[in-house]
């Protein structure tokens, strides 16, 4: 093979390496911002709940209003406190990463 076929196999070869790479920053980017989005979305539900005392349909109601879907909502609890977890999906390596925060009812 001469050194232009060479260096064309070569071009050929590293473009998808190079495309692969990119989407993958990407979709890492794409993720932390939902992530960041999510963690804002919840903290702030959370401030609203501790201050107006919300049921848990109101909190629900309150993260389906700001973007989150219901499927993705799971609230626990327990003695004192409410759990509420939100899932956050990265499709790029199929997992799912849980965001978790606490409540603590007033006694």
């Amino acid at each position: 093979m001469n050194k232009n076929a060479q260096a064309l196999a070569l071009f050929i070869t590293i473009i998808p390496v190079i495309f692969i790479v990119i989407m993958f920053v990407y979709e890492s980017g794409v993720f932390v911002n939902e992530k960041n989005r999510v963690l804002g979305v919840l903290d702030s539900t959370v401030k609203d709940a501790k201050r107006y005392d919300l049921s848990d349909d109101e909190i629900i109601d309150l993260l389906k209003e700001n973007g989150i879907s219901e499927d993705d909502i799971e609230i626990v609890n327990h003695d004192k406190e409410k759990i509420i977890t939100i899932k956050v999906k990265y499709p790029v390596i199929n997992k799912t990463y849980e965001i978790k925060s606490k409540i603590k009812e007033a006694e």
